[in-house]
């Protein structure tokens, strides 16, 4: 049992790091990888917001409606408001222009007795943030425009 070397002893411990490393990194990455639907126009929906409520646990009287907003998956990119709040639990967003995108959508309560002071939720629930999305699945709209037709067919 003299004769026998260790692996890396061999040589073999450098590709065997960087194999081992690699597992690790796209393993990981797989674990959050996040869904992209491709179309310039998709149907999003989610769960209704509790209305605010009194001290006494009493729901507040008034409308809940969520405002839909779009952002470019770059980091920092500008939110956009993707159309006028609705009332139900879905709503069609619809791509301005080419790239990956992210959904989100926040709520907003109009008091009965304060119609002109909507009361926001505390943030915008976001398509990239599991802890937003059904069973943490993440997710996108990529919008990739096709191709003009061909023309002179012979």
């Amino acid at each position: 049992m003299r004769n026998q070397v260790s692996i890396l002893r061999r040589g073999y411990g450098t590709p065997l790091i960087m194999v081992v490393t690699f597992c690790v990194v796209f393993g990981a990455m797989a674990a959050v990888a996040q869904i992209w639907h491709p179309a310039n126009s998709r149907i999003v929906a989610w769960d209704a917001s509790e209305p605010p409520k009194d001290d006494s646990g009493t729901a507040y009287s008034g409308q809940m409606k969520y405002q839909i907003y779009i952002r470019k998956s770059a980091a920092g990119s500008e939110i956009s408001k993707a159309g006028a709040e609705v009332t139900a639990t879905q709503g069609t967003v619809t791509l301005p222009s080419a790239g990956r995108w992210f959904v989100g959508v926040d709520s907003v309560f109009y008091y009965t007795d304060f119609p002109d002071q909507p009361a926001r939720s505390e943030r915008i629930a976001w398509s990239d943030v599991a802890s937003d999305c059904f069973e943490g699945k993440t997710f996108g709209i990529i919008y990739l425009p096709a191709p003009s037709a061909p023309a002179g067919l012979r």
